[in-house]
């Protein structure tokens, strides 16, 4: 699937707010951040190289429909993010220069869109699409601050029209392996109390 124009405005906000938290690589907290601020781009001109003023039109309708949908469930974006950029640089382990790419964890949220997209017959990525995989997506960061901000991810979904664990699903669990993000106490400091009985 291709990136669209407004994937990667978002990817650019995104790539700063890792920036701004020292992450080295792009994270699925960093997107819904990205998510989250991209408002901001709300009434300022956005000019893109190599994209018609068609497509430009399209991408400050896809950011107005996004501010819209925060608006409607009163989503304080603002507060949100300033908290979740404390819990990121709170939570994560590797810090230092920004390298320009996504995680393992990135990558597989960008997947999970895609494969939400073609579930909604979609011919393309969109802002809620990318929502939409970040509150499906397993993430103890985000858990917190929906939690802290009393916002519920299953009403989310349900306003952004996946009804039903059919069309809206378990959370996608992370193969741990592969998360090296993440501090694990229990495997690095667990003992099996079994084996030592």
């Amino acid at each position: 699937m291709n990136t669209p124009p407004v994937i990667k405005v978002l990817l650019a906000i995104s790539a700063a707010e890792a920036t701004l938290t020292r992450s080295r690589r792009l994270e699925p907290e960093h997107f819904f951040l990205a998510l989250l601020k991209i408002e901001d781009l709300l009434g300022q001109e956005i000019t893109l190289k190599d994209v018609p003023e068609r497509e430009t039109r399209e991408i400050e309708q896809d950011i107005a429909d996004l501010v819209e949908f925060w608006k409607r469930e009163e989503i304080p974006c603002k507060r949100m993010r300033r908290r979740l950029r404390a819990l990121v640089v709170e939570h994560q382990q590797e810090t230092g220069e920004f390298e320009g790419h996504r995680s393992e964890r990135g990558r597989q949220l960008f997947r999970n869109a895609e494969a939400i997209a073609q579930e909604r017959g979609e011919e393309q990525l969109s802002l809620k699409t990318m929502l939409i995989a970040c509150l499906r997506f397993e993430s103890p960061v985000l858990d917190e601050i929906f939690q802290e901000f009393g916002v519920k991810a299953e009403s989310l979904l349900s306003a952004l029209g996946m009804n039903g664990k059919e069309q809206a699903g378990e959370k996608v669990p992370v193969e741990r392996d592969q998360d090296k993000t993440r501090f694990h106490p229990l495997a690095r400091y667990g003992r099996d109390l079994t084996a030592l009985s």
